[in-house]
C-alpha cells in the first residue's frame, strides 16, 4: 500500500527546510540562518491576524491612514490567505488522488508519470503553519 511520506511534522511533506517559497508566486520568503517570522511560518495566519489588526485599526482610530479604505485592504489580506489555502488543498487532493491511483491501477503506462507528479508536488515548498491545518482536513477537500 502507497502511503503519504511524512518527513517529521504533519506539513514536512509540503515544505522544505532551509528555503520556503510560496506555491503561487515562488518567491524564496525565508533563507537558512535569517530568523523566522509568522509570514514565514504561518502565511495563512498571518494574513488573518493582519485582516484583524487593520480592523482593529481602523475601529480604534479612524483618523489613521484617512483616505484609505481599510475594511477592503483589510479583506484583500484575508483572502490572500484564504486563496493560498485553497490551493494548498487542491494539493493535497491531486496528491492522495494520484496515490490512490497507483494503488488501484494495473495498468504500468501512466504509474511513472502519477509518481513524478507526486514527487513535484511534495516538492512544493510552502507555509502551511499550525493555524491553517484545521482546515486542510479531508472535509475541506473532498466536503460531503
Amino acid at each position: 500500500m502507497t502511503a503519504l511520506s511524512w518527513a517529521g511534522t504533519p506539513h514536512a511533506w509540503m515544505c522544505g527546510s532551509a528555503l520556503k517559497e510560496r506555491p503561487t508566486t515562488g518567491h524564496i520568503l525565508r533563507q537558512e540562518g535569517t530568523p523566522m517570522t509568522l509570514y514565514d511560518s504561518d502565511f495563512y495566519g498571518w494574513t488573518q491576524d493582519q485582516a484583524a489588526a487593520l480592523r482593529r485599526l481602523a475601529d480604534e482610530r479612524p483618523n489613521v491612514g484617512a483616505g484609505i479604505d481599510w475594511a477592503h485592504v483589510a479583506e484583500e489580506i484575508e483572502d490572500m490567505g484564504n486563496d493560498t489555502l485553497e490551493k494548498i488543498e487542491g494539493l493535497v487532493a491531486q496528491i492522495v488522488a494520484h496515490l490512490l491511483r497507483l494503488e488501484h491501477c494495473p495498468d504500468a503506462n501512466p504509474r511513472q508519470h502519477w509518481r513524478g507528479e507526486i514527487t513535484a508536488w511534495r516538492k512544493t515548498r510552502c507555509a502551511v503553519g499550525r493555524s491553517a491545518r484545521p482546515r486542510l482536513w479531508a472535509g475541506s477537500i473532498w466536503p460531503s
